[in-house]
């Protein structure tokens, strides 16, 4: 499920919406950028705010966060701002506390603090320096914090450059493989993944073939799907997805992306509004969750 959590309140207001419910989610999508409380110092995101939305979202939302990128692109090439090791980091010490806390607790004892599996994006681009840029900080973050790596989980090299026309599949599939033999001794156990919309580029079986699972964003709402049809939609959309994929390269498959708006302008038939994200995500995580959907 896509819910990107900016700030403090973005968890707390979310839980409050949809309740229990949201323990039901598989995994969230995060992006740390936050203008309004940037480190002076750096102009990136401070590793404190970044701590306090993993655990946030970790106790209120789902075990599982995935991320975008590891350096901000959109940073400054003076001053990259490496979010990705800040991600890192404060994964492995929720996981960390989480661990620390399981020492001698009884049946009565309060619920164990929330662990957390990171599956940590790499940006891709038309330009070749930006995945050659991320390659290089997922091997210094390999190698830099090796035991911090063991709470990734995988690797998602790119999210939806097919579909923004940056790469083709043959190239992708390249980049993928230039990943893996970079983690081949550093972090061998480290699954790849490849996040994109689910449109027939993605099911080339010159990438499918590279990847360990398929990872696909479908949105009924950019299709003009009401909320009423949306979830079915939603459903259909990746059920013909799983064929595919299992097809082609015997891939499971994971839903990457899935959301709604609160506000904004209609598509279709589709409207932007609270009521109706609420009923679109309490319908389609309920209908979802024996699956993975993140």
């Amino acid at each position: 499920m896509r819910v990107t959590v900016p700030a403090v309140t973005t968890a707390i207001l979310f839980a409050v919406m949809f309740g229990s419910v949201a323990a039901m989610i598989y995994g969230v999508n995060y992006g740390p950028r936050r203008l309004a409380t940037l480190d002076a110092s750096t102009g990136c995101p401070a590793y404190a705010d970044i701590l306090t939305d993993l655990q946030l979202a970790a106790s209120k939302l789902a075990p599982r966060v995935k991320t975008f990128h590891l350096e901000d692109p959109d940073s400054p090439p003076q001053r990259r701002c490496r979010n990705g090791e800040l991600v890192l980091r404060a994964v492995a010490a929720i996981n960390a506390a989480a661990a620390a806390a399981l020492p001698g607790r009884t049946p009565a004892a309060a619920p164990p603090p929330p662990r957390l599996e990171l599956w940590m994006g790499m940006a891709v681009g038309s330009d070749t320096g930006l995945f050659d840029s991320e390659l290089r900080e997922l091997v210094r973050l390999a190698k830099t914090y090796p035991d911090a790596m063991k709470h990734v989980y995988a690797i998602v090299v790119g999210s939806e450059a097919l579909f923004r026309g940056n790469i083709g599949p043959p190239a992708l599939a390249a980049h993928v493989r230039d990943v893996r033999a970079a983690l081949s001794t550093l972090a061998p156990a480290v699954r790849i993944t490849v996040a994109d919309v689910a449109f027939p580029p993605y099911f080339d079986p010159a990438l499918l073939h590279e990847l360990d699972f398929a990872t696909v964003n479908i949105y009924p709402f950019w299709e003009s799907y009401n909320r009423r049809d949306a979830v079915d939609y939603q459903l259909r959309a990746f059920r013909k997805a799983e064929t595919r994929a299992q097809s082609v390269a015997n891939l499971s498959v994971v839903l990457g992306e899935v959301g709604w708006p609160s506000q904004g302008d209609s598509m279709g038939a589709a409207t932007p509004s609270v009521d109706d994200l609420r009923a679109f995500f309490t319908g389609n995580v309920l209908a979802s969750s024996p699956r993975r959907v993140i």
